[in-house]
């Protein structure tokens, strides 16, 4: 006889708190990809770096105000045009990311860099939910 485990309120908070943390290990890995590029390519020395993220910072904030994530994904949306740069290619596309001519990336395979954290975090929450049903199965 199989038996089943509905998760508790503390082991869903718990799941919760490790995709948020998981989610702020790759914010900082982005963070610290993009300062890397900027002194290697770009030649920005410790003083323009912080510069940078104090700058950074303070547009973070600025569109955190939007209570709404969608107003304020919008916002960036019409600043980065503003700018010339299509949202489309950083939200939607992840070939700007990687390199056009590698033969190993095909167009019709190609995800959202949002979507691949969303099955990230369908695939860390069903691993954990299929962990504590064979938790809970030992102990029957």
């Amino acid at each position: 006889m199989k038996s089943s485990i509905t998760p508790t309120k503390q082991m869903i908070r718990r799941m919760e708190q490790d995709v948020y943390q998981e989610s702020i290990d790759c914010m900082s890995d982005n963070l610290a990809a993009t300062l890397i590029v900027l002194n290697e390519e770009f030649g920005f020395g410790e003083k323009r770096i912080k510069q940078f993220i104090e700058a950074t910072t303070r547009v973070v904030k600025r569109f955190r105000a939007y209570k709404d994530n969608e107003i304020a994904r919008e916002k960036f949306c019409e600043d980065l045009k503003t700018i010339g740069i299509d949202p489309d290619e950083i939200y939607f596309n992840t070939n700007f990311i990687l390199d056009k001519q590698d033969s190993r990336v095909e167009e019709r395979n190609a995800v959202s860099i949002a979507e691949a954290a969303q099955m990230q975090k369908q695939l860390e929450l069903m691993k954990k939910l299929q962990e504590m049903k064979v938790n809970s199965i030992k102990h029957i």
